[in-house]
């Protein structure tokens, strides 16, 4: 009558019937019993051999992150050889252990990692490779290995960086001469149109970095077709040596051209020579017939291009051979103008003493004593150039207005009008072809740092007829989104003032105040947003200006969102807001603070968040509770403030937040966890509570924060076991003793009648110590 009782029961319970009657219609209590123990010997076994590996894989995370020594390797080696995941993930980055050997330059983890298997282009929350992050910390080493592994070198991150980007951003020159070497795409563009050198030492930039990446781009990008031309132009744009001369004639006498084109600027071989002021390279050239006055694509002559780069070798080198010191660039700027502008005072010498002429007006009727030091200069240089230019009888230009700003935003908006009234079908080709000129200086003229003359400059571009929405630069950027790149606000007010449509898109669907958001660029972005610039306009992956800015750290420009009524809910395309995007990019010290004190919801708008923000807040807390990170409990605790569910729900097997914890010893976590409200013994699809877990893992940490909580000391598993039964398989002396401390029951039997004493050891107590383990056990619990 029993055995038909139980049956009833346990129908009830679906699939698990059948299994019940075929347990009680054995004859043999014995046998039933056996089968019985080494069916929970096997389950527990694949339970705790899957938290084994997790704490190998944890344990080689720990590996690759510090700093290799003699026995690294070994132990790299034995982790690998007894179950650890090559690939094991993941940091709090999302990264790879690969990702984490290479954050430490560490290549013998790398070496290892790879050797057993692991893929050699994972990719982390951000997109980044290996490579990437090997760019990022100047990891040579680590670097040369993945290149000999076949990376790739020109896989792209979220926001289309390359590792050459990244590399030429953080200065860091070894790693971009590597893969500039395996085969870059030294032209590749990021998803804002950048190339990597336009990215030079824009982030770090140690010692000699800049001049190193300066000629390594140079080199990469020449243009020439002439395989002799070409490594002519890499000889003229190196820093000059004993052999130059050799090596120049030798080439020449080879077949390559005296004026071997191109560089990335259209320059020819005399402009590469400015680079380094390669003299020797430059007497060279002349001697052996290079023409003086051939031009780049801003038409500057060789001569304006010493002048910019303070090449005063080649510039005297240049005058000896006859260059002509009055050449006019596209701005009509003599070089004298070029080296005024730059504070060369060697330079403005040099021309006066072959006659270059002081009264020569540039496109704006500018002296060069109008424009001396426009690129920041010491104050005695300064000086010294003004009395050598005689500033005080230069010629006041004329296209300034008496008026000051608003007289020249009112010519520029007339010359905006002029421009819409000259765009009629029929003006004349002339005209058009002019007007395209006036376009591309404008364009240029965007593109600079603002300066004094960039008023005139833009005005008098405007009043000739140039095109105030002129595009396209790369990415299809207008002129309007080059002022925002380096917070040209003068020209940007030139612009708006002339009618300039407010928010152009680019290839991305970004506006101007996408970029001002990118780089901070509060002047510009001031502009848009008086000239009611959309504060909601998204791009292509539906990120607004303030997403942009909460990820890259423009705590300035954020700042002016937020004040100008920016949405701070607008969910991207993946569906964050962008206070859930602080950082991601990159932030200058400080900019992380300022942003979430900005950005992080206020707890009566918590009823803002939606179902889904609310799964993925959820689901951030379960990573980091499934980790042991340094700074976790910070992380969890900010999540939790901002609505994430202390009973955060769930990981393999059913568990919680605080399961995930306890699996693997985050007491910090666990801790944030119980303090938040957590249940404490909720239930796992073994009918495990986080103790249990704790318990399995030796968490002695978290095993004490649960029971002086207030957690059940005896709760069963399916299998009848307590947290005590599982301490004893598994060899966890410091959960035992928390266990008995706080009352434990040592004879509490599982369904196999079993007492923690009968299991001592039965799964986990093998390595050093195991011994001691097993014989403290069996005097805890005899």
């Amino acid at each position: 009558m029993l055995r038909i009782l139980i049956l009833a029961l346990v129908a009830s319970q679906g699939v698990r019937a059948a299994w019940v009657e075929d347990r009680y219609a054995r004859p043999s209590g014995a046998r039933r019993l056996s089968q019985e123990l080494a069916n929970r010997k096997e389950i527990a076994q694949a339970r705790n051999g899957e938290a084994a590996r997790a704490l190998k894989n944890q344990e080689l995370l720990r590996l690759a992150a510090g700093a290799p020594n003699e026995t690294t390797q070994a132990t790299v080696d034995d982790l690998l050889a007894s179950g650890a995941d090559p690939d094991a993930c993941c940091s709090k980055s999302g990264g790879s252990a690969l990702h984490e050997a290479t954050a430490m330059d560490n290549d013998i983890v790398a070496s290892s990692l790879l050797g057993a298997g692991a893929d050699v282009a994972p990719m982390d929350v951000y997109g980044y490779t290996p490579l990437h992050t090997a760019a990022i910390s100047n990891a040579v080493r680590v670097a040369t290995v993945l290149l000999d592994e076949g990376a790739d070198v020109d896989a792209v991150d979220n926001v289309g960086a390359t590792a050459l980007h990244l590399a030429s951003e953080f200065g860091s020159a070894a790693v971009a001469e590597a893969i500039i070497d395996a085969g870059a795409n030294v032209t590749a563009k990021n998803d804002l149109g950048k190339t990597p050198r336009d990215l030079t030492c824009a982030r770090l930039c140690p010692s000699g970095a800049h001049s190193k990446l300066t000629e390594l781009f140079a080199q990469a990008n020449l243009a020439a077709q002439n395989p002799l031309d070409k490594d002519l132009l890499k000889v003229a744009m190196s820093p000059p040596n004993a052999s130059t001369t050799e090596l120049v004639e030798s080439l020449l006498d080879m077949g390559a051209s005296a004026d071997a084109c191109c560089t990335d600027l259209g320059g020819y071989a005399l402009h590469a020579t400015t680079a380094f002021d390669n003299e020797a390279a430059a007497r060279a050239l002349t001697a052996s017939g290079a023409a003086l006055e051939v031009e780049d694509l801003l038409g500057s002559k060789p001569l304006h291009a010493a002048c910019s780069t303070n090449a005063l070798a080649v510039a005297k080198v240049l005058l000896e051979e006859g260059a002509n010191a009055e050449a006019l660039d596209h701005f009509s700027q003599t070089p004298l103008h070029v080296a005024a502008s730059f504070g060369r005072l060697e330079h403005c010498q040099a021309l006066l003493m072959v006659g270059a002429n002081r009264s020569a007006e540039n496109v704006n009727g500018e002296r060069p004593a109008d424009v001396i030091c426009e690129v920041p200069c010491p104050d005695d240089v300064r000086d010294s150039l003004q009395l050598l230019l005689d500033v005080q009888e230069a010629k006041v230009p004329t296209s300034e207005p008496e008026g000051g700003v608003d007289e020249v935003e009112e010519l520029s908006e007339g010359a905006g009008q002029e421009s819409r009234q000259n765009q009629t079908p029929g003006f004349g080709e002339e005209r058009s072809k002019e007007e395209a000129v006036f376009n591309l200086d404008l364009l240029n003229l965007a593109s600079r740092p603002p300066a004094p003359s960039s008023r005139r400059f833009a005005a008098k571009l405007l009043s000739k007829g140039a095109d105030p929405n002129a595009c396209c630069l790369a990415a299809g950027a207008s002129a309007l989104h080059a002022t925002a790149e380096l917070d040209n606000d003068i020209v940007a007010a030139a612009l708006i003032s002339a009618g300039a449509a407010i928010d152009p898109r680019d290839d991305h669907g970004d506006t101007p105040l996408h970029v001002a958001a990118v780089v901070d660029a509060v002047k510009v972005a001031r502009l848009l947003i008086d000239a009611g610039a959309d504060l909601e306009a998204v791009d292509e992956v539906g990120d607004s200006p303030l997403h942009h800015a909460a990820e890259w750290g423009a705590v300035g420009v954020a700042g002016m969102l937020v004040e100008a009524g920016a949405d701070v809910w607008a969910e991207n395309g993946d569906g964050y807001v962008p206070g859930e995007v602080v950082c991601e990019g990159l932030c200058e010290e400080g900019g992380r603070e300022g942003l979430e004190a900005l950005l992080s919801p206020k707890e009566e708008e918590g009823s803002k968040q939606s179902q889904k923000n609310q799964q993925q807040l959820d689901e951030k807390l379960l990573e980091i509770s499934a980790g042991n990170d340094t700074g976790s409990e910070k992380d969890a605790t900010k999540l939790l403030a901002r609505g994430a569910d202390p009973d955060a729900c769930c990981l393999g097997f059913g568990s919680s937040a605080l399961h995930a914890a306890s699996q693997f010893g985050n007491t910090p976590v666990a801790r944030v966890l119980v303090t938040a409200g957590a249940s404490l013994s909720p239930q796992d699809d073994f009918g495990q509570t986080p103790l249990h877990d704790a318990a399995i893992a030796g968490a002695d940490g978290v095993a004490k924060v649960l029971i002086g909580a207030g957690a059940e000391v005896d709760p069963r598993d399916r299998s009848g076991r307590t947290p005590l039964h599982l301490a004893a398989e598994s060899g966890s002396v410091g959960v035992a003793e928390a266990l008995l401390s706080a009352g434990a029951d040592p004879g509490a039997r599982d369904d196999g009648g079993m007492t923690p004493a009968d299991v001592i050891c039965e799964t986990d107590c093998g390595g050093e110590g195991a011994t001691e383990a097993a014989e403290a056990l069996g005097e805890l619990l005899r």
